[in-house]
């Protein structure tokens, strides 16, 4: 499943990189570094599977695709009626 095997990958990493890397003070401290983490790792840092680009372009790529019209779709081919 590949989603199980992201989902190992990102817990793996969260806990490399942040939480045996850090000592929280306090519960405010915590979510102070785990957003400092969450902001450098979905909009700075380029992950593999998206091809060597960050979430944040990644996502902002597929929204570009999204708006491109598919040129066989049958609304395309097929001319409007004037009302």
């Amino acid at each position: 499943m590949p989603f199980r095997k992201c989902w190992k990958s990102f817990n793996g990493s969260l806990r490399d990189e942040c939480l045996n890397t850090n000592w929280f003070l306090s519960i405010e401290d915590a979510q102070d570094k785990l957003e400092a983490w969450r902001v450098d790792y979905n909009e700075y840092r380029p992950h593999s599977s998206l091809d060597n680009m960050t979430p944040e372009a990644f996502a902002r790529s597929m929204a570009v695709e999204a708006k491109k019209p598919d040129w066989t779709s049958p609304q395309i081919l097929t001319p409007k009626r004037r009302q």
